[in-house]
C-alpha cells in the first residue's frame, strides 16, 4: 500500500471514529434532554443550537427553515430540533435514499438538485462512506455534488478518491421555483441553511430572500472562501459568526 494509500485509509477510520463519538454524544444529550425535558439539538458543532439561542430564543415562535442538502432526518440536521419545536421544516436532497427516509419519517421533502439553472435528467455524483443510509451511518455526507469541485478532490489528501462513486441523474430547480411551488404556498422562511459541497453561491444565485422575508442564511464555507462573505454583503447579509466552516449570516439591518 502506498503512503498516500496508507494515509487515506487511516483518515476514514479516524473520520469514521470521531463521527462515532459525535453519535454517542447525540445520544447521551437526547437521553438526558428527554429526563430534563431541555430541547434536543443535533448539528455538527452545535450550529443549530446557536442558530436557535442567537436569533429564536422564543421557543412558541412558529418559524420556517428550509436546508439544502438536508441528507439524512437525524444525524447531522441543521432542522430537525426546528421540527421538534412545532416549525416548518422543508428538506431539500436529490439522493433517492435520503429522500426517502425523510418520507418514512413524514418530513417536508423536495427531491431536486438546487442551482443557478433548471434542467432535467442532469447528471449528479453521488459519492459514498457506506453503502447504508440510516441516521447511524455517515454514508453520502460529504463530497456529493453535481460535479465534483478540484478543491474537495484535493481535500485530505484526495480523500475522495478512496469512496465509492455513482452517477444518477436529477432534475435541477432554482431554491426560488421549489418554494414557490411548495404546498401550502410559503409566505415567509425564516432561515435558510445550504450545504452543497463548495456550491452554495450557485444555490443563492436561484434565490430570492427578499420575497420571503429571510432573515438568517447559514452557509457551509468549508474553505473559508472570503468570496462567501463578499457575495453575501452585497446581498445585503452581514456575517455575524462562524462554527468552524458554518458561516452564519444575517439580513442588514
Amino acid at each position: 500500500m502506498s503512503r498516500v494509500n496508507q494515509f487515506n485509509h487511516i483518515a476514514r477510520i479516524v473520520r469514521k471514529a470521531l463521527l462515532q463519538l459525535h453519535l454517542e454524544f447525540v445520544r447521551c444529550n437526547h437521553v438526558v434532554s428527554a429526563l430534563t425535558k431541555r430541547p434536543r439539538f443535533y448539528a455538527e458543532f452545535g450550529s443549530d443550537k446557536f442558530l436557535r439561542k442567537t436569533f429564536f430564543p422564543d421557543l412558541s415562535y412558529p418559524g420556517t427553515i428550509v436546508e439544502v442538502g438536508c441528507a439524512t432526518p437525524y444525524l447531522l440536521s441543521f432542522s430537525q430540533h426546528f421540527r421538534e419545536s412545532g416549525w416548518r421544516c422543508i428538506g431539500i436532497d436529490p439522493n433517492p435514499d435520503f429522500a426517502e427516509l425523510h418520507r418514512q419519517c413524514g418530513n417536508e421533502i423536495y427531491q431536486v438538485a438546487v442551482a443557478d439553472f433548471e434542467e432535467n435528467n442532469v447528471p449528479f455524483q453521488v459519492v459514498e462512506e457506506s453503502p447504508s443510509y440510516s441516521d447511524s451511518t455517515l454514508s453520502a455526507h460529504s463530497f456529493s455534488a453535481l460535479s465534483i469541485r478540484d478543491d474537495f478532490a484535493s481535500y485530505r489528501g484526495g480523500y475522495v478518491k478512496t469512496l465509492d462513486k455513482k452517477t444518477i441523474h436529477v432534475t435541477v430547480k432554482k431554491l426560488d421555483s421549489v418554494l414557490l411551488a411548495a404546498r401550502p404556498n410559503i409566505t415567509s422562511v425564516d432561515v435558510v441553511c445550504i450545504d452543497v459541497e463548495g456550491y452554495e453561491l450557485d444555490v443563492m444565485r436561484g434565490f430570492s430572500p427578499e420575497l420571503f422575508g429571510t432573515k438568517v442564511i447559514v452557509l457551509e464555507n468549508l474553505f473559508h472562501n472570503p468570496e462567501y462573505e463578499r457575495y453575501m454583503t452585497n446581498r445585503g447579509f452581514q456575517l455575524v459568526h462562524k462554527l468552524k466552516y458554518n458561516y452564519f449570516f444575517q439580513k442588514s439591518a
